[in-house]
C-alpha cells in the first residue's frame, strides 16, 4: 500500500509505502529546486525505487 506524490512544477516526485513489518519513504528531486523532468512523477521516478528497495528486502 502506498502512495505518490508529485509536485506541480515537477521538483519533486516521491512515494511512501508500506508492508506488515516496514514503512518506506523515497524522495526523487534535487537540492536547488530545478524540476526533474517534465514527466517524472511519484509513479514513475519514486515508485520503481521503492519497489525494488521492497522487493530486496523481502528476499533478506
Amino acid at each position: 500500500y502506498g502512495k505518490t506524490g508529485t509536485t506541480n512544477d515537477y521538483t519533486d516526485a516521491w512515494f511512501v509505502g508500506f508492508d506488515d513489518q516496514l514503512a518506506v519513504g523515497v524522495w526523487v528531486g534535487r537540492d536547488d529546486h530545478t524540476p526533474i523532468g517534465k514527466k517524472e512523477t511519484g509513479s514513475r521516478a519514486a515508485l520503481p525505487i521503492w519497489i525494488e528497495f521492497m522487493q530486496n528486502y523481502q528476499r533478506s
